[in-house]
């Protein structure tokens, strides 16, 4: 079956403002990266400038502003910025780098390189550092990228450099912060003179693109075979390691002669000092590109080079250069619209473009169009939230242009007027964890070629293309019935949310999104039992060896049924909607299938949530992140549904994970926390009685002790002396009853201690300064101390404070496995709650409830973390000794030496000899006095006589035997 490449959704990402000079000001955007041990990485980031009002960092993927970088409102960009986020090291925090040209004015011809640089993860956020260089000339910047720094020694001098590249091949290097050039070069008269039929440099040198690509990755395509090229990098008398750290750049310019490629080399700067070789750029090879006739208008270009392939694109031409041979040759040739903005490569065959009409899918392998969508102009919601709207000037089809593509979350980020867009890419994959596309099949073009008409035509029942049509997939041809519900559709959905009727619009909805159920081909003899005995419940099967298409559209359809606007959080502001902790959602209708997947498929977020009811009923309100939890806890007190969003939601925001462990020290709060035991009393957490709170929370596990279920009443006061002893008994009987009632309901379904394994699993995927800071800004003082003794008894629960010599818990098939990595967790969860009371907390004592006083809790923390850290040395030694045992045993296996287990009857090998059975002397027999033995039994008690005749031996024969068993000499000696 035809299963090419489709566009499932095109949504908005983000409003940008416009530029202050509405005549010369430009929106300019490129991807970020990130470094990490000397590996640039792509991240789901994208960084925008705007002329006049700064530079700002966007999450694809959460749809919100990271950074924001304000600039003097007299400020021009000239080229994209390079934005790189630095990870943490052990000596460093994790840091952005954001690089930037600008100018003063549209017509200044002095270029400066702008550095703002800040903490990533940071508790209180400052403003940037700005450095600033100057750049000599008059030409100006093309590009600016970063250079990672290569050093075995892992010395922390240098991270990165930055490069820069002016229009006729000035490169200029720089420090990370711009405090000190390391070299210019000229880039012109190195290939010039690196060319023999060349005499000099030219005049009409111009930079058309440039780009930076790893060594490893042009092994594979672009260097494929080019053995004379990679041994240009080897330097005599030099490590390997040292060779492959390098760089090579890409430029493609420009002359009378027409395009060349050129090749360069770079090496780091700390690399440079290992070799003693100075880092200047080492022409590698200039290839020229084959000449095309009418291309005078402006050329793009976009380099694969794992594949090597060189796409260009020229008044809606797209050529394919392979440069994986001896010379570049064109591949193909593809015509295309006339007015297409930019392109932007799915894989080494699909091609993403984009126009001002639509986004389209091309197919450069067999020249046909995969899928399409039209550009959707933004709606009445966006146009309003505008920063600045021009009075009185029409509407104008925005330019698209393609950002980058993210190959991992399959979406490619667009930048269409004053829109950040982004463009889901769905199809077929060659591996399910990264979602590579794989390449198209013949079978996908059929029908779609580029230029063919894309109307439905009419064909005679015996026309061939009319019965393929009938049996193929043509996404091109409707490219929409894959992204929206039909309207027919759309009607019978809400009719069944209007009946309430989960079942039918579960049914409905999976059909839609293409998710198997149970009931799914299920057999005759199925259909006659659910005839009798009724219809099972309606159960969606979720892979779990892949991961489930998106259906942006249908999603957004979905939120705004599940959700609607909370009428009691109208006119107030935001600090009065924290202080009453009113989520500004509510949920009406929540089948639990839909719920599952919206929350599988990362979708289950408040900015969708806002978009999707924003785009029904605009609103003034906004969704905060910790509405979605508090929304869920409202629909359901229990808690189930929120323990199903911690577990399948792949990726919750910090608020919202601290507002879950909020909800959850609610439901189990109490008067008076007992101090941590192994086993300790569970209770479904009535805030209304003094319960204790429940036990095994590391594992969702809840146990009784021997069916004793200890517990107060709520009331502390002391009972009348007078009081009859009978009375007491009774009174406690009743409460015994209710409260094992609730203890077994509790026991069916262990949601709150496996939730708050999960929160707190999730919470250590962030960093501690922003887990501290979020937990002092969220929870208070009591529920702080609260989550602190809730982590103590995860340490006295696990075992991490159980002594080796002491008892371990007992023993119960029904509680699961703890796990070794726990103690990771916890100490980082309590090493953030501790910071989190902060001194002023520490100092802090309540009267009125004991529960707070810190003045004994310091001290208990002292001990159990001491002998959790003694635990975890004794576990580190006997993991040396066991791992010393083992390497002994695999040496002497490896040498030849079979166990003792291994070689057959080896303890019995000399036992039998002339028909005795030697018995081995137990060590009590040393002990005994002086000519005291113990003779050893006769070892046969009868003789055989022929076949089958038995007969006892004789006491005469038994002596014989006896003395045989003495030696011809004995010895004894006196032991004193």
């Amino acid at each position: 079956m035809a299963n090419g490449a489709s566009i499932d959704a095109v949504y908005t990402i983000a409003n940008i403002s416009r530029p202050i000079d509405h005549v010369n000001g430009r929106v300019l955007a490129s991807t970020v990266h990130s470094l990490s041990n000397s590996k640039k990485r792509k991240r789901s980031h994208v960084a925008v400038s705007v002329d006049g009002e700064g530079v700002n960092i966007y999450s694809v993927k959460s749809r919100r502003v990271l950074s924001s970088y304000p600039v003097p409102p007299h400020t021009y960009f000239v080229t994209r910025p390079c934005s790189l986020q630095q990870e943490a090291s052990k000596d460093r925090p994790a840091c952005r780098f954001t690089y930037s040209a600008t100018k003063t004015s549209s017509t200044d011809s002095k270029t400066h390189v702008l550095c703002l640089e800040e903490q990533v993860h940071q508790a209180d956020p400052a403003n940037p550092k700005r450095n600033e260089q100057t750049l000599p000339g008059t030409t100006s910047v093309v590009w600016i990228d970063t250079l990672p720094a290569y050093n075995i020694a892992q010395s922390l001098s240098a991270n990165h450099d930055v490069l820069v590249l002016q229009e006729k091949g000035q490169l200029t290097s720089f420090s990370e912060r711009l405090e000190e050039k390391l070299w210019t070069s000229d880039l012109g008269s190195i290939a010039f003179s690196a060319d023999d039929s060349t005499s000099g440099p030219q005049n009409d040198f111009k930079v058309q693109h440039a780009e930076l690509v790893d060594l490893e990755t042009a092994k594979q395509g672009l260097l494929k075979g080019r053995e004379d090229v990679l041994a240009a990098l080897s330097i005599p008398g030099v490590v390997p390691e040292l060779h492959t750290q390098s760089e090579l750049l890409v430029v493609i310019t420009k002359d009378a002669a027409g395009s060349k490629i050129h090749i360069f080399a770079l090496r780091s700067r700390t690399s440079s000092h290992s070799t003693g070789q100075r880092a200047q750029p080492q022409h590698l090879l200039t290839w020229g590109l084959p000449a095309v006739t009418g291309s005078d208008g402006t050329v793009s270009y976009s380099l694969n080079a794992g594949s090597g392939i060189l796409y260009q694109l020229d008044n809606g031409k797209i050529l394919t250069y392979d440069l994986s041979g001896i010379s570049p040759r064109i591949a193909n040739s593809l015509n295309t619209e006339q007015n297409v903005q930019s392109i932007v490569p799915l894989s080494s065959a699909l091609l993403l473009a984009s126009s001002l009409q639509n986004y389209t899918i091309y197919d450069i392998k067999y020249g046909s169009i995969q899928a399409t969508a039209p550009i959707s102009e933004p709606t009445q919601a966006e146009t309003l939230s505008k920063k600045r709207r021009v009075s009185g000037s029409k509407a104008k089809p925005s330019s698209a242009h393609l950002i980058g593509y993210y190959a991992k979350s399959g979406i490619a980020a667009v930048l269409s007027g004053q829109n950040l867009i982004a463009v889901q890419v769905g199809g077929r994959s060659n591996n399910s964890k990264r979602r590579r596309l794989a390449d198209p099949l013949l079978i996908d073009s059929i029908g779609k070629a580029v230029g063919s008409s894309l109307e439905y035509q009419r064909f005679s029942k015996f026309d061939l293309p009319a019965v393929l049509g009938k049996c193929l997939k043509d996404n091109a041809t409707n490219p929409n019935q894959h992204q929206k519900f039909s309207r027919e559709t759309i009607t019978t959905l809400d009719e069944l949310v209007a009946k309430d009727d989960i079942r039918a619009f579960e049914s409905l909805f999976a059909a839609e999104v293409k998710v198997k159920t149970n009931l799914d081909n299920i057999s005759h003899k199925r259909e006659k039992q659910i005839a009798k005995h009724g219809e099972d419940d309606l159960e969606w099967i979720f892979p779990t060896d892949k991961k489930l298409p998106l259906f942006r559209e249908k999603a957004m359809y979905a939120l705004s049924r599940v959700f609607s606007w909370n009428p009691t959080t109208n006119g107030l502001s935001s600090s009065d909607k924290v202080h009453s902790k009113t989520p500004a959602v509510t949920i009406k209708f929540l089948p639990p299938n839909l719920f599952q997947w919206l929350a599988i498929t990362g979708q289950f977020t408040a900015d969708l949530i806002q978009q999707a009811l924003q785009a029904i009923s605009p609103h003034e309100n906004s969704v905060a992140r910790g509405d979605v939890v508090l929304a869920l806890a409202n629909f359901d007190p229990s808690l189930a549904h929120l323990h199903t969003l911690l577990t399948y939601y792949p990726r919750l925001e910090i608020e919202e994970v601290v507002n879950a462990i909020k909800l959850i020290i609610l439901s189990l709060d109490d008067a008076t926390l007992p101090q941590p035991e192994p086993v300790i009393s569970i209770t479904n957490g009535d805030l209304s009685n003094g319960y204790k709170p429940i036990n095994a929370l590391t594992n969702g596990d809840h146990r009784l002790t021997n069916g004793d279920v200890p517990m107060t009443n709520g009331d502390e006061s002391k009972s009348d002396e007078a009081e009859s002893e009978d009375a007491l008994a009774d009174a406690a009987m009743e409460d015994v009853e209710d409260e094992l009632e609730r203890v077994i309901d509790t026991l069916e379904k262990p949601i709150r201690g496996d939730s708050l394994r999960q929160a707190i699993t999730k919470l250590d995927s962030f960093s501690p300064n922003i887990i501290t800071s979020t937990l002092r800004e969220q929870l208070s003082h009591h529920e702080i101390v609260f989550f602190i003794h809730i982590l103590r008894i995860e340490l006295a629960d696990g075992g991490w404070t159980t002594r080796y010599l002491d008892d371990g818990p007992d023993d119960n098939d029904e509680s699961d496995e703890f796990w070794d990595r726990a103690i990771g967790v916890i100490a980082k969860a309590l090493s953030c709650a501790v910071d989190a009371l902060g001194m002023s907390g520490w100092l802090l004592s309540s009267a009125a409830d004991p529960m707070d006083a810190v003045d004994k809790l310091l001290d208990s923390l002292r001990a159990e973390i001491s002998a959790t850290l003694e635990g975890v040395h004794e576990a580190t030694f006997l993991t040396g000794v066991l791992s010393e045992f083992m390497r002994y045993q695999n040496k002497r296996i490896n040498a030849g030496y079979k166990p003792f287990s291994v070689v057959p009857n080896a303890g019995r090998r000399n036992a039998n000899k002339e028909g005795r059975v030697w018995r081995h002397e137990a060590g009590e027999d040393k002990v005994l006095p002086v000519g005291l033995k113990v003779l050893p039994k006769s070892v046969e008690g009868v003789v055989k006589i022929g076949g089958k005749m038995e007969r006892r031996i004789t006491k005469r024969e038994e002596g014989i035997k006896r003395s045989k068993m003495v030696g011809v000499y004995s010895f004894e000696q006196i032991r004193f």
